[in-house]
């Protein structure tokens, strides 16, 4: 393999590294609604209200659950 293409070669993974990294930097992570649920509940415990922060938790998990797509790991047929 020649040095001229050598040379493309690090420069395009240079050039795709910076890239992918201003990609990162540009789009900021978003909590989403169980870490929010989590901080609310964090914040009823600290304030005393145990029960409350229970129940927001329970309540977001069971959001939570609710959204995700029903399936079987394992099927067990008896007749």
């Amino acid at each position: 393999m020649s040095s001229f293409r050598r040379g493309n070669r690090r420069r395009f993974r240079r050039i795709c590294g910076v890239l992918c990294a201003s990609l990162l930097v540009a789009f900021p992570a978003v909590a989403g609604p169980l870490a929010e649920a989590a901080k609310v509940a964090e914040e009823e415990a600290a304030a005393g209200d145990a029960v409350g922060a229970y129940e927001t938790m329970t309540e977001a998990v069971a959001d939570f659950a609710m959204a995700l797509p029903f399936t079987v790991k394992k099927a067990v047929f008896v007749t």
